[in-house]
């Protein structure tokens, strides 16, 4: 599931950098379209994974019930630094560069 996760995601920016050169975006265009991307792709990650099939669902209790009563299921935010990181900074300075790698070609 990991590989096909990965392979969608590359999938997506390599459609996305070969849509955007077609129709000639400026460095700009390519920063919002990557940019938002990612962001959705995170919120996606922080709202449906982390909140809701962690702490709301017992999506995970149900497969491996040994992890019953595990804090992480309890503790939404239990790594909300790490993730706002990802959504304030990491994210927009990826989305920026490749951008402008794009942009160049």
């Amino acid at each position: 599931m990991l590989i096909l996760a990965a392979a969608l995601i590359t999938f997506s920016i390599v459609y996305g950098a070969w849509d955007g050169i077609r129709n000639n975006f400026t460095l700009w265009e390519f920063f919002i379209r990557f940019l938002v991307m990612f962001e959705s792709y995170k919120l996606f990650d922080m709202i449906f994974i982390d909140w809701f099939l962690l702490t709301k669902s017992n999506f995970y209790q149900h497969y491996y019930p040994e992890t019953k009563g595990c804090e992480s299921y309890d503790n939404y935010g239990f790594n909300l630094k790490s993730q706002l990181l990802k959504l304030i900074i990491i994210f927009p300075v990826t989305a920026f560069a490749l951008a402008f790698v794009v942009s160049l070609i």
